[in-house]
């Protein structure tokens, strides 16, 4: 048997389904030039690729759409320019979306706002515009990679049926995902409601309540990631709660990894003595040994937890009839 016509076979449709991600590639690393070139303001230090790389992104993207398919040196142009664009924006976004999103709560609850910088707007649109891109980057590279192995494009399957869930997977990350958050949740409801746990100046969180910015409101967001979590482990297949759930996992996820993954590095300089340890510091070493291990192994179990629910509940294939030779 052979797979019938689609938009990914042969021809005219499957040509367009390779020019379009390289039109969205190209757009949004102009407009990211232009952001560059107007000016933005970026409260985040960590290091990314420089702007003009997007720039590169394009071009490798528009040389994999000219190649003919199947062709895996394509995919490897289509990865690769979308991990280009990332790497320009992931590492900085999660400080930027982090002092969005406590400007917001600021603004809801009337508060003080915890960040004494300006609240990030461009740089937030502009790191969503480049993600998207590397997004459908990705796509198209792992579209061209199905298409040389000879399986449907769409779904990556011989047959068209439901995918399995990777149970296994599946409950170690949604397991790290309910468990790891939950020394973080504690200290933050501890000092909202008064407490000096962990605190080397007991003062210095005077006046904190639980409708401060930063303190109910992110015990509140945690106990979000745990209940997402659980959602997933259950595998609830319905439309918009499986987008719901994987728009919140994604976005978790890609808040908590840089972030684990740095507090975790210079965690690590500090105990082998490479970086100096901070001695006039309000809160104990204690509190950051257990606060940012805690972040790396939530996001990286919601990574695993959501990348395994999202996989495992793809309906069956609407454009794949039958096997593929």
């Amino acid at each position: 048997m052979t797979a019938s016509p689609s938009s990914d076979g042969p021809g005219s449709g499957e040509r367009d389904a390779r020019w379009w991600p390289a039109v969205g590639v190209s757009t949004a690393a102009l407009l990211d030039a232009a952001a560059h070139l107007v000016g933005y303001h970026e409260v985040s230090g960590m290091p990314t690729f420089p702007w003009w790389t997007s720039l590169g992104a394009a071009a490798l993207a528009l040389v994999a759409a000219g190649l003919p398919a199947p062709a895996v040196r394509a995919a490897v142009l289509w990865l690769g320019s979308g991990s280009i664009l990332a790497l320009s924006s992931l590492p900085v976004l999660p400080h930027d979306l982090l002092v969005v999103v406590s400007h917001l709560i600021v603004q809801v609850s009337g508060g003080k706002d915890l960040f004494a910088v300006d609240t990030p707007w461009l740089a937030v649109i502009r790191h969503l515009v480049v993600l998207t891109a590397a997004g459908a980057a990705w796509r198209a590279g792992v579209r061209a990679r199905r298409r040389a192995r000879g399986v449907c494009p769409g779904c990556g399957r011989i047959e068209s049926r439901e995918a399995a869930v990777g149970r296994r997977l599946a409950r170690v990350g949604g397991l790290l995902a309910i468990v790891a958050p939950l020394p973080y949740v504690w200290l933050k409801l501890e000092w909202a409601t008064g407490s000096t746990v962990g605190l080397a100046d007991p003062d210095y969180f005077d006046g904190v309540t639980f409708f401060t910015p930063g303190f109910g409101d992110t015990a509140l967001l945690g106990g979000l990631g745990v209940v997402v979590a659980l959602a997933m482990m259950t595998v609830p297949r319905q439309r918009l709660v499986r987008a719901t759930l994987v728009g919140i996992g994604a976005i978790g996820s890609v808040m908590l990894v840089p972030v684990g993954v740095l507090g975790a590095l210079l965690l690590g300089a500090t105990l082998l003595t490479v970086m100096p340890m901070d001695e006039d510091l309000a809160i104990r070493p204690w509190v950051f040994t257990m606060v940012y291990p805690s972040f790396l192994l939530w996001g990286v179990g919601l990574a695993l937890a959501t990348w395994q629910y999202w996989k495992g509940t793809k309906p069956a294939c609407a454009y794949h009839r039958g096997p593929v030779p």
